[in-house]
């Protein structure tokens, strides 16, 4: 009989999981967040529901340390949860916090030394919020290794032009210019006139790295797994869900 329960709430988190995915890739956050509710409302330590929230209210909300609460909540449900410590690394990056966006995103490496979107992202981190730019060329170069991405490359100009190596910049323009990206190019150009000094409102809007899908939610976490019923021997309720901060550009439903 606990099979057919497990089974049963699988079926329904999975269900609830694709509406909510469904409607934030359409622009409908108060309706993902809905669905979202749901599914903890089915089993409250389903941890890629918090991450997903977290994913909603750092991208939605006034104010991006509202979202911090949500990506918690999924470490303290799964320790290992590396989209949840790269997504509060990216929160602390938004905040213009880099000591404690390296802290989650180191985090991350220890389990995952290879992980390209948080070795990218603390690359960012030491340019622009340390203004430490051998640690930055560390990283972007442990990118570039794996993909030759041309935002890497003009990061990696960057670093060099911050730390005075002209010859390392006009390498990094031959590159871009191949690569056909002749506006990283320009702007490169113009750090060797110029020795780039990272601007104190340029922490939190980096170049982003590129998606090869837009608006997913969730990289890494497997689908739903079969659960067990609450350890009362019925659905977990809906206890430990609570919004913080309000969403921003968000129409509601009209009736």
């Amino acid at each position: 009989m606990s099979g057919t329960w497990n089974f049963v709430f699988a079926d329904e988190i999975q269900k609830y999981y694709e509406q909510a995915t469904k409607a934030y890739q359409s622009g409908d956050y108060e309706r993902a967040i809905e669905f979202f509710h749901k599914v903890l409302e089915v089993d409250s330590q389903f941890a890629p529901a918090y991450n997903s929230l977290g994913v909603i209210f750092r991208e939605r909300s006034g104010d991006v340390l509202d979202s911090v609460w949500y990506f918690e909540e999924a470490i303290k449900i799964d320790p290992d949860y590396l989209d949840a410590y790269e997504n509060l690394g990216k929160v602390y990056q938004q905040a213009n916090q880099p000591d404690q966006a390296i802290a989650y995103l180191q985090k991350v490496l220890a389990i995952n030394p290879d992980r390209l979107s948080s070795q990218f992202t603390l690359a960012w981190v030491y340019l622009l919020g340390k203004a430490q730019p051998h640690e930055a060329e560390e990283y972007f170069k442990k990118v570039i290794e794996k993909k030759e991405m041309p935002v890497a490359y003009y990061g990696l100009g960057l670093a060099y032009s911050m730390s005075g190596n002209n010859a390392m910049v006009l390498d990094m323009i031959t590159q871009l210019r191949k690569m056909g990206h002749t506006e990283y190019a320009v702007q490169l150009e113009e750090a060797i006139r110029k020795p780039f000094k990272p601007q104190e409102t340029q922490m939190s809007f980096p170049p982003a790295m590129p998606q090869k899908k837009p608006n997913v939610l969730v990289e890494s976490y497997p689908k739903p797994a079969s659960v067990p019923p609450s350890e009362e021997g019925g659905i977990s309720g809906f206890t430990k869900i609570r919004l913080k901060g309000k969403l921003t550009g968000v129409e509601k439903e009209k009736k």
